[in-house]
């Protein structure tokens, strides 16, 4: 008998434990490790995008299918009063896999030289087979994922990349409900 009251005290304790980490959490979404800096969005737009053009260019595979590198306007900036990040990203398909692979290989050893910092690399956590690396850029601290998609029975492979700038501050004069 004394067992079973043991239980529910165990499981209120877990409960007072898992919501003051959660509440404290909500109390730091705004420490975010730096003071983000004030930009207008359109320039760190034309940032992240000349990042995913050079991309483009390094993996050279000019043959291949594929969308032009575009970033969009990101809002969901943890709290912070007027804040925004840009998302990019651009695909490459529609080549043999070797191609791809070619391109990936390419991108991961240029990258260095372009001022990009190689901080893992391993496969998808998800399949376990696609190669893919994260890098980062000491100047504007943009994040990079590449990711080299392996076929299946049903789609061929694919180049994907994807590029999110920190988090800035919009000034006053931009109306970010504007921006896309």
């Amino acid at each position: 008998m004394r067992d079973r009251h043991r239980y529910p005290r165990l499981g209120l304790s877990l409960l007072a434990v898992v919501a003051s980490i959660v509440m404290s959490g909500c109390s730091e979404m705004k420490d975010i490790g730096y003071e983000p800096k004030v930009a207008d969005p359109e320039t760190v737009r034309s940032q992240v995008e000349s990042h995913l053009a050079a991309i483009k260019k390094m993996a050279d595979l000019p043959k291949g299918k594929g969308l032009p590198p575009a970033a969009l306007i990101n809002l969901n900036a943890r709290g912070i009063e007027r804040g925004y990040a840009m998302n990019g990203s651009f695909s490459i398909w529609g080549l043999p896999n070797k191609a791809i692979g070619d391109g990936y290989e390419r991108v991961r050893e240029a990258l260095p030289a372009a001022g990009w910092r190689i901080a893992e690399e391993g496969r998808d956590p998800m399949w376990e087979q696609d190669p893919e690396l994260w890098a980062e850029r000491a100047d504007d601290h943009s994040k990079l994922s590449l990711e080299w998609v392996q076929p299946t029975r049903t789609k061929g492979p694919i180049l994907l990349v994807t590029i999110d700038s920190r988090i800035y501050v919009a000034p006053p004069s931009v109306d970010l409900n504007t921006k896309i």
